[in-house]
């Protein structure tokens, strides 16, 4: 049996789906998520084009089977109207992503995303109106021993942290005995700053007659806190 498939003219890319060959990964720009091989293959079976369909399919069936479903995938790993390179993801090292919109570091604004501005990572929380946080300051005097200038500098470094610029060429070490806050501190800035966050051995950083695996270094695309 011929299935007739009818085509329809083809439309501008609205570039909610993307596929990021050198991650491995799709790209929901609508949802902020990425889409790992898991959750696309349990998604395959349900609707893999949009509503209405690019084509319509004289029997809907067909898009239900594997290698019907593998070929539109491997389609559109390499069409245009998909595929882009990782220098087209997070792009404004001034710009933070978060679940209630994207904060301009600029100024300090909250806007509506918007996919074209191509952010993959949230933040754990978004701006409050008022920024009052009593219990946070109380811990920053406790550890610092009322250090006004440390206070200082931590508070800037923090928000350093929510940039991707690295224009200070500089690495700040938390050190100390225990149960001076070391611990508390770094988790409250990495649960804020949550996808920016990851952590890497020091090995990495450290000088070696070898290259480093790719894959560390790799593992440090689009962190803005390690």
């Amino acid at each position: 049996m011929v299935h007739r498939i009818h085509r329809h003219r083809r439309r501008p890319p609205d570039r909610r789906l993307c596929h990021s060959p050198q991650a491995g990964t799709w790209v929901a720009l609508s949802l902020a998520r990425k889409i790992t091989n898991g959750p696309w293959r349990l998604t395959r079976s349900a609707s893999i084009f949009p509503q209405p369909y690019p084509w319509e399919l004289t029997v809907p069936a067909l898009i239900y089977k594997t290698d019907f479903a593998g070929g539109v995938e491997r389609f559109c790993r390499s069409d245009r109207t998909f595929a882009v390179t990782s220098a087209d993801w997070d792009r404004d090292a001034l710009l933070l992503g978060t679940a209630e919109g994207s904060v301009d570091l600029r100024t300090g604004n909250l806007r509506a995303a918007n996919p074209a501005d191509r952010i993959t990572n949230v933040a754990g929380v978004a701006p409050a109106p008022v920024a009052k946080c009593p219990l946070w300051l109380a811990f920053l005097d406790q550890t610092t021993g009322s250090d006004t200038q440390l206070i200082r500098f931590l508070q800037q470094w923090c928000g350093y942290c929510l940039t991707g610029d690295t224009r200070e060429h500089a690495l700040v070490f938390v050190y100390g005995p225990g149960g001076n806050g070391k611990s508390v501190f770094l988790n409250t800035v990495t649960g804020i700053l949550a996808d920016y966050a990851t952590v890497a051995a020091m090995d990495t950083f450290a000088a070696s007659p070898t290259d480093r695996h790719p894959t560390d270094l790799a593992m440090l695309r689009g962190a803005r806190l390690v």
